[in-house]
């Protein structure tokens, strides 16, 4: 069950970072990782991983790509 929810984190992150995703689903996923929702805080759980490093560390990923 954790690398479930481990894979449902990482294909969001692929999908913020990858050139041949449609825009509307990078928004998608870009929203899902760096707002503080009820969603992205359970998948974080489930995944074993803290939604405030994750969200974080994409935000500043972003930051910096930019």
């Amino acid at each position: 069950e954790t690398n479930l929810f481990t894979a449902v984190l990482s294909q969001a992150v692929h999908d913020v970072f990858s050139t041949h995703v449609e825009k509307i689903d990078k928004r998608q996923a870009m929203d899902f990782l760096t707002n503080d929702s009820a969603h992205l805080r359970m998948i974080c759980e489930l995944a074993g991983r803290n939604a405030t490093y994750v969200r974080e560390k994409i935000k500043k990923k972003l930051l910096s790509d930019d």
